[in-house]
């Protein structure tokens, strides 16, 4: 195996030379936004002249009984036949004059180096052949338009680079310089090779880049050598450390949780990297390192709080106990605002509180998690635009939890407290059972045990109270009715406590269960006081129990009220992927890929978002169009079709049935539902 740095056209470059893909490969899958980010990093080199840019590794070798400049690619076909592409763009651009060069032979230089053999006496002369309909789509791109294939991806990255040259009047020219100094590794495989092994290590999950990782080069690698060094010790290194817990690094977390603070939205693991790429385009590389170790080190105080955040700490400890990391990109905006004296420790510790409450409240009654994501990712800048004549923060923080509705509600008392103590508890996860069991047998003292390593090491257990199984002692001292009371106190939070002598007391009576040695009346732990206090255990005493613990939680995750009141009618958001029912509900506009718009009729958001996916996935949405039903069609299928352009849309329907044709184009054009937000105007608390 041999490897070597050159340019990526001096790659393509030989008249003579063939390209084949071969049919274990994928099919061409690049979309517009893969596209725009190379002609992004194109456009980017035209302003910086003889600056190269990596574009990452060919792998290829000699395909077998083939002509001695036939190669197959192993690796880096999605680059080579995008990069192809938008070649064939230029040169179709020239040849029929849309544009204009200084450079006469420069379309006959583009087809001839690096895209036909004109001199081959085959049939097929194009030198790059794609696998299977790719091929089809490919090769029509050399005939007249009305051949193309509009279902395919190669068609639609054709006319977004076809488009995006003339709207941008970019210069051929330049952009053709520009694609010279893309720089590969050109990886070619000797006979003894075996490409498959070759194939499989560097698709490997294994040997993958983190995000962390292509982040930290992104930084670096630009730098002088000297440079490198020193900004590595001085910032990134630090940064790994502060981010690095149980000897793992959480870096691409922590960039995740950066981001999404930062650009007030939720970012996917796999977008990180791109979404970077734009983000750091406004800074100096010190610059950017020095916020992002700022941030690391609050970061820090989330993973490792102990001895770092004062009275902070076992808010955060029960935070993190709960383990919902959606939350992060607001809890680092509280730790900064107190690092830059916005806010005090005492104003946070009231605000983590209410946190913890909301989302063990959610939890308890069972609302998803996942609508949290776009919530906690714009929560802070909802806060901060309020703050207007020095209005509390946590006061605005309060007024907006309170007046998220549906999916997103602050369950009230009588919800909570209901499930608190009706649901099965013991059918909670082991996290959630021990954070809960943890808080009540600590509640808010200063002497503090540690209910969670002593159950995760089963020195403690959770106990029934009443038992799983029923001896006749046990069916005598609960009466006649012991089969309805057992099926419903059994698993209930009345029901059960913490001990640490579970096996001693097994199936025991109640009675043997208090006075054994070590039992209920010899308990130190507070959860038992009670229960030592009782002489039976009976419906009586469940109730009573019951009683106590609706007062401690209530006291424990509390309900909140806010002083704060809004000037305007408040806006909620919303995104496809909550439960929400948006039946009535008045809309105030939408955000879809960054980019907000007024609208406030469900039927037109439909089409304009539908025109968006169209644009953006031109061939899928082509390929929806040509099947049978569905929402999207090329010809009126019935009077519930309205005309949107070239296609008809199913939009003569209620909000419901419109709400699920567009988680239908997401799903099939794979958009995540959070990318598409609802904007609706909510009623004053």
């Amino acid at each position: 195996m041999k490897g070597e740095a050159k340019s990526f056209l001096k790659f393509l470059d030989g008249s003579d030379k063939r390209f084949i893909i071969p049919v274990y490969q994928r099919n061409y899958n690049w979309q517009i936004k893969h596209c725009k980010q190379l002609l992004d990093d194109l456009l980017t080199l035209i302003e910086q002249p003889l600056k190269p840019h990596f574009f990452g590794s060919v792998v290829s070798s000699n395909m077998e009984n083939g002509n001695r400049e036939d190669y197959l690619i192993i690796d880096g076909q999605q680059r080579l036949t995008t990069v192809s592409i938008l070649l064939v763009a230029m040169v179709n651009l020239l040849e029929k004059k849309l544009v204009q060069v200084n450079d006469s032979k420069l379309k006959d230089k583009i087809k001839n180096r690096h895209l036909v053999d004109e001199y081959n006496t085959e049939f097929r002369k194009i030198r790059l052949k794609p696998i299977n309909e790719d091929r089809q789509a490919f090769d029509a791109l050399f005939e007249d338009e009305v051949d193309f294939i509009a279902t395919s991806n190669v068609t639609a990255n054709y006319y977004f680079f076809k488009n995006e040259i003339i709207n941008k009047s970019i210069d051929l020219e330049h952009l053709y310089d520009a694609i010279s100094r893309l720089e590969i590794i050109d990886i070619f495989l000797e006979k003894s090779d075996d490409p498959q092994l070759i194939f499989e290590s560097l698709n490997s999950t294994g040997l993958a880049l983190e995000e962390g990782d292509k982040i930290r080069n992104y930084i670096l690698m630009s730098l002088p050598p000297v440079v490198q060094e020193q900004y590595y010790v001085k910032y990134w290194h630090r940064i790994e450390k502060k981010t690095e817990f149980d000897n793992y690094y959480y870096v691409s977390d922590f960039i995740k949780s950066y981001l999404t603070l930062k650009l007030g939205k939720t970012i996917v693991i796999r977008d990180i990297y791109f979404y970077f790429k734009d983000f750091a385009k406004g800074y100096q590389k010190e610059a950017l390192l020095i916020d992002l170790l700022h941030y690391a080190s609050l970061y820090e105080k989330l993973l490792k709080p102990t001895g770092r955040t004062n009275d902070l700490e076992p808010n955060i400890i029960r935070l993190n106990q709960l383990d919902l990391t959606v939350i992060h990109p607001f809890l680092l905006a509280i730790l900064d605002h107190i690092s830059k004296g916005k806010l005090t420790e005492k104003e946070a510790k009231d605000i983590f509180s209410i946190i913890e409450s909301y989302i063990f409240r959610r939890l308890i009654v069972g609302l998803a998690s996942n609508s949290l994501n776009k919530f906690f990712a714009t929560l802070d800048k909802d806060i901060s635009k309020r703050q207007n004549n020095n209005q509390s923060y946590a006061e605005i923080c309060k007024f907006i939890l309170l007046s998220k509705e549906q999916s997103l509600r602050f369950p009230t008392d009588e919800e909570f407290i209901e499930m608190l103590m009706t649901r099965n508890i013991y059918a909670l996860s082991s996290g959630n059972k021990q954070y809960l069991f943890s808080r009540l047998e600590n509640s808010n003292s200063r002497e503090q045990i540690n209910v969670i390593e002593r159950l995760q090491n089963s020195e403690y257990s959770i106990e029934h109270i009443m038992p799983q199984n029923l001896n006749n002692e046990w069916k005598e001292s609960l009466g006649q009715n012991f089969t309805e009371i057992h099926n419903k106190w059994l698993h209930t939070l009345p029901n059960l406590t913490l001990t640490a002598y579970n096996s001693k007391y097994s199936n025991h009576s109640f009675d043997v269960k208090l006075t054994i040695e070590n039992g209920f009346k010899e308990s130190n732990l507070r959860l038992n006081k009670f229960v030592s206090e009782c002489y039976s255990w009976t419906e009586k005493e469940l109730l009573a129990r019951q009683h106590i613990l609706e007062e401690e939680a209530k006291k424990l995750w509390p309900f909140p009220c806010s002083v704060y009141v809004s000037p305007k009618q408040e806006v909620s958001s919303y995104s496809l992927e909550d439960d929400f029912d948006f039946t009535g509900i008045n809309l105030s506009s939408y955000e879809f890929l960054g980019e907000e718009k007024p609208f406030s009729n469900w039927k037109n958001l439909l089409g304009d978002v539908i025109t968006s996916l169209i644009v953006l996935y031109p061939a899928k949405m082509q390929q929806l169009a040509l099947e049978d039903g569905g929402y999207i069609a090329k010809t009126k299928l019935s009077n519930s079709y309205s005309l949107l352009g070239d296609y008809f849309i199913y939009a003569n329907c209620n909000t419901s049935a419109k709400i699920q044709g567009l988680k239908s184009f997401f799903k099939q054009c794979d958009i995540p539902f959070e990318e598409l937000t609802f904007n609706i105007l909510t009623k004053s608390n």
